[in-house]
């Protein structure tokens, strides 16, 4: 997939790879911080612990980089005891917990980087904690992705600088704009959680935003074309209604500021739910529902 970029763009892409390597050794001080994390005493010879880099502040596959303000809570939500799940399976219990987390710099990308940590001889939900960290011992559980949202989360666009959402923002991550390719900030996230996947998972407000720009022609085949090739998510032909302010002209500042309200009020709704599908469907269908009331 890194063929369809820019050659800076793969350089950015490249070097900031989001991955767990190696079990580590843990010292007094880790245990010290795992101790008081659990609430109990747990000796060094009983878990698994390793330091997965889980995000970082490039470019993505998805036109997207983690802000300052995104990294910098990442950093404390670890310190908290950040559940490590497998696949962003949400339904299941943790398969560990993060106990710690710094942002560092390699080759100019940003990275938070956790430590956490696996009971041994655990089992739960079908996983096993011995397998896995067999499996990050062998390179075959290597790569983290990360849930995030919060109620105080938002998009920033590249270009313009407005919330990817605000309706005097035109850009769709992904797309040429003269000779600029737009991108989006994630602003002011927090991190729901943390797991071992196959591979990176989508985020879904950038593909909620080139839906809608679609449906409103405001994307070019081309570009619609590029976008689901490279996302490998269908865009054209959707349900999603496009965004108010292309429904319906002449509002009065009333009817504004009830759509402004409505549409924040959803989004703070998809970012209490962080990364959990089934409710955000549910808040897409309410979504569109309301913007048929408006045609």
């Amino acid at each position: 997939m890194k063929r369809m970029f820019g050659a800076q763009e793969n350089d950015m892409l490249a070097d900031a790879p989001v991955r767990v390597a190696g079990i580590l050794p843990a010292t007094d001080a880790d245990m010290a911080a795992v101790n008081a994390l659990a609430g109990t005493e747990l000796s060094s010879d009983a878990i698994y612990l390793f330091e997965p880099v889980v995000t970082t502040d490039a470019l993505d596959a998805y036109f997207t980089r983690m802000a300052e303000s995104s990294l910098a809570n990442y950093v404390q939500d670890a310190a908290q005891g950040n559940p490590l799940m497998t696949g962003h399976d949400t339904m299941r219990l943790a398969i560990g917990r993060s106990f710690a987390g710094v942002l560092e710099e390699s080759n100019g990308v940003r990275c938070v980087r956790l430590r956490d940590y696996m009971l041994k001889d655990y089992r739960v939900d079908g996983n096993s904690t011995d397998d896995i960290a067999r499996g990050i011992e062998a390179g075959v559980n290597r790569d983290m992705s990360i849930s995030f949202g919060g109620p105080d989360h938002w998009c920033r666009c590249g270009i313009c600088g407005l919330n990817l959402f605000d309706e005097n923002c035109p850009h769709c991550p992904g797309v040429v704009y003269g000779e600029e390719r737009a991108f989006a900030w994630v602003e002011d996230a927090r991190m729901i959680e943390h797991s071992i996947v196959f591979s990176g998972a989508t985020p879904g407000a950038v593909v909620r935003k080139a839906r809608s720009l679609a449906a409103s022609g405001m994307l070019a085949k081309s570009d619609i074309s590029f976008l689901e090739e490279t996302w490998r998510v269908r865009l054209a032909d959707s349900t999603t209604i496009p965004f108010p302010s292309k429904c319906k002209t002449g509002l009065t500042q009333e009817e504004r500021d009830m759509n402004m309200n409505a549409k924040t009020f959803l989004e703070k709704l998809r970012g209490f739910f962080g990364g959990n599908k089934r409710m955000n469907d549910v808040i897409d269908d309410l979504r569109a529902l309301y913007q048929r009331m408006l045609l």
